[in-house]
């Protein structure tokens, strides 16, 4: 979360602390050490925080309608959870606004399909950078990809749109499955593809990356083989900067 902050890309502040659980009341010991946490904030709407439109139930014409949402590649595990039809990824559920109206969840659906449709061109960013913030996208991949998250693009996986813009990438979310965890398919900080169990992420080829990346497949011995159209001068030319940057050794260190 510090390096995609210091990527220029709104992550929730957080604060490693001790916690003690002293559910009895008794005077506080040694015995209710409960070990470290990770304290931090929520995804939500606010100036400091994802910094888009607040809607109303009024917002269902343009151009208040467009905008914003926060809404996430994810399983839709609560009953009260909402829905949107999101061609190219399914399904994704929609965090904010809470309650929705039927045109704004009409509206969102099918601005997604414009887009999916716009990347699925030769030249996915020819049509595409009309419906995505290309830069957002970018560094979203990279801060998966680098961590190994395996979970990236499948779960957890954060977008929002603010009013009259495009679709942006995050905020960030979810890595307890990354950079040699318990799961095991993080481990080899070496290769580019997750390994052992089902594989973990396709990262090259995982919802609408996958018109981007055209479908790349990926082994774990090497990188993909990007080309020379403008989606992958583009993610070199951050990489490289990330590299001499946030994501430089010795900062990371």
């Amino acid at each position: 979360y510090d390096v995609s902050n210091q990527a220029d890309r709104y992550a929730v502040r957080s604060r490693p602390v001790e916690v003690y659980l002293n559910s009895n009341r008794r005077d506080l010991s040694s015995s209710h050490y409960f070990g470290v946490y990770s304290f931090m904030e929520k995804i939500k709407r606010g100036d400091d925080r994802v910094d888009i439109a607040r809607m109303t139930p009024e917002d269902n014409e343009e151009p208040e309608v467009t905008g914003g949402y926060i809404f996430k590649i994810d399983r839709s595990n609560d009953p009260g959870d909402i829905t949107v039809a999101a061609p190219g990824a399914g399904t994704v559920v929609l965090e904010y606004p809470k309650e929705p109206t039927g045109q704004q969840r009409a509206w969102l659906s099918a601005q997604l399909g414009r887009m999916n449709s716009a990347l699925s061109r030769p030249d996915p960013l020819d049509l595409g950078r009309d419906f995505i913030d290309v830069d957002s996208w970018i560094d979203h991949h990279i801060l998966m990809v680098f961590p190994k998250n395996v979970d990236a693009f499948r779960l957890s996986g954060y977008l929002h749109v603010s009013r009259g813009g495009t679709v942006i990438r995050g905020p960030i979310w979810d890595y307890d499955r990354s950079m040699g965890s318990t799961d095991g398919r993080d481990r080899d900080p070496l290769a580019w593809a997750n390994s052992g169990g089902d594989g973990g992420t396709r990262y090259f080829v995982n919802d609408w990356y996958g018109r981007l990346f055209k479908g790349t497949q990926v082994d774990a011995a090497g990188p993909p083989p990007l080309g020379d159209d403008e989606w992958a001068v583009r993610y070199r030319a951050r990489w490289r900067e990330l590299r001499g940057g946030p994501l430089g050794t010795e900062n990371l260190l």
